[in-house]
């Protein structure tokens, strides 16, 4: 989505762009259900395609699509009954609001009904072909972008939004359903209910992947549908600007975390610890710098990175990006490597006491923050409670897991040393401001300036030790090539398997 952003505000506005992230907002909600019912899916799938059972397939599929078309008969009805009531809520201009009328019930019910996608995608992914799902996605996210584009240009706005989900979602739901017939055969499409011993059996798990969900929703979702209700829909536009540039952060963390978990795995199988220590302290240490380098470049040259993307500055998001860049770069610094490696052990508990307190921050600190500091205080409530959360789950995991004390002391000091640079570069870049006037320009600056900067926090790094040039030399090793020379030092005992 972020290619679309420069064709809606160049041909629409700021304004049509936070009524359209408003709406989709409000519809997106229902993306609690897309991961609690893939992930539940996928767990049940794969079992079954392990053992063979194709019947079994065959029937999560029934239940996927049972569940998906409950799903959207159950919120669809309040949402066309009650469409106009919550573009009002969402202070959506006069102008847009007949189009608003048709669009918002139209993309609630093709979000409501991807769930029917996750269905099949589960498939894929469950029967060993995560790779093939992941494209499938893409295809269907490009198709989205290319239709919206194009329409767009010819004059369709809202409309031609929709209609870009629209395609997305029909080429999806296609190729995912031909790719899932070929790997085990035409799954039924006709719908079921659970038993008593599928419920006694996925309902815990199923409500797991709905608690880490909510916490998606309170943080994200929700933050834009309060901006638009207290605020304006332009802040609300704002605040989704920011939010597609901090997604350049978080990807550093995706192509991460995934290998990391299957190498976490393959190791606790072989209950290798020393490797697995090894390994964790090296991928906090490359994940924490790489972050916080792409922080630090995003929050000190937000103003010629938004002419680069957009044509022009956007003062209105700046608060925004540095608000989410910090929960960014504190959630991935202090609990990104964790996460990944409870998965790979296999104690998804702490995880979950992990979202259940940012959960219960974000519920409580966020009518707090809002009264205080108006529609702002959404945001700086998701950001605290962010942060905060990852600093319990990194406590909670070196008190439950026996891991290198010092990977936790260098994580602080990797954050210390990039808020402290963020800050400086900030106050400097308000102050004396390069203001480019196009994108070539804006790309010069980019260019030459992002270098001095990457110079300069590597530096930092190095000169504090956080950094050294040994564990540079050695990030290239196999970790059962390397002796774990700071197993005294830190006093580290065997841990608890069966805990």
């Amino acid at each position: 989505m972020v290619i679309t952003v420069p064709v809606i505000i160049g041909c629409l506005g700021n304004e049509a762009y936070g009524v359209w992230e408003s709406m989709l907002a409000v519809a997106g909600m229902s993306i609690v259900f897309h991961t609690t019912i893939s992930g539940t899916l996928i767990w049940r799938i794969s079992n079954s395609f392990g053992d063979g059972q194709t019947e079994e397939i065959y029937r999560a599929v029934r239940l996927g699509i049972g569940i998906a078309i409950l799903l959207t008969v159950t919120c669809l009805v309040p949402l066309v009954f009650y469409r106009g009531d919550i573009l009002s809520h969402l202070q959506t201009p006069k102008r847009w609001m007949e189009d608003g009328t048709h669009v918002l019930p139209i993309l609630g019910a093709v979000m409501l009904l991807s769930c029917v996608n996750q269905v099949f995608l589960s498939v894929i992914t469950g029967c060993q072909r995560a790779g093939l799902a992941s494209v499938i996605q893409s295809l269907g996210l490009v198709a989205n972008c290319v239709t919206s584009i194009v329409l767009i240009r010819y004059g369709f706005g809202l409309a031609g939004l929709l209609t870009g989900y629209l395609v997305g979602f029909l080429g999806v739901l296609c190729i995912s359903y031909y790719f899932a017939s070929l790997l085990v055969g035409r799954p039924p499409l006709m719908p079921t209910w659970p038993r008593r011993d599928e419920i006694n059996l996925l309902g815990p798990f199923a409500a797991l992947l709905l608690v880490s969900n909510l916490t998606f929703i309170f943080r994200d979702q929700l933050d834009k549908v309060l901006l638009s209700s207290l605020g304006s829909p332009t802040i609300t536009g704002e605040f989704a600007m920011a939010q597609r540039l901090t997604m350049l952060v978080t990807q550093v963390f995706a192509v991460i975390f995934i290998p990391f978990t299957s190498m976490v795995g393959s190791l606790h199988s072989n209950n290798d610890w020393t490797a697995i220590r090894i390994l964790y302290s090296r991928i906090s240490m490359i994940m924490g710098s790489v972050v916080g380098l792409a922080g630090f470049l995003l929050v000190t040259l937000r103003t010629p990175i938004f002419v680069l993307w957009l044509g022009e500055d956007q003062r209105g998001a700046h608060v925004f990006l540095a608000l989410l860049v910090f929960a960014a770069t504190s959630a991935i610094m202090f609990a990104g490597a964790g996460v990944a490696l409870v998965k790979g052990i296999g104690r998804p508990g702490l995880e979950t006491t992990y979202t259940l307190v940012t959960l219960a921050l974000v519920v409580i600190s966020k009518p707090i923050l809002i009264r205080a500091l108006g529609p702002v205080g959404s945001v700086t409530s998701s950001t605290l409670s962010w942060c905060v959360g990852a600093v319990f789950f990194m406590l909670l995991l070196h008190r439950s897991v026996s891991l290198p004390r010092h990977t936790a002391t260098r994580t602080v000091g990797l954050f210390v040393v990039t808020l402290t640079l963020s800050v400086i570069g900030w106050c400097v870049t308000t102050m004396f401001p390069v203001l480019p006037s196009n994108r070539l320009e804006a790309a010069i600056v980019i260019l030459v300036m992002g270098a001095v900067l990457a110079a300069i926090y590597c530096f930092a790094l190095y000169a504090s030790g956080l950094f050294p040039a040994k564990d540079v030399r050695e990030i290239g090793r196999k970790p059962a090539q390397h002796e774990f020379e700071r197993r005294e030092r830190d006093e580290i005992t065997c841990p608890d398997i069966a805990a």
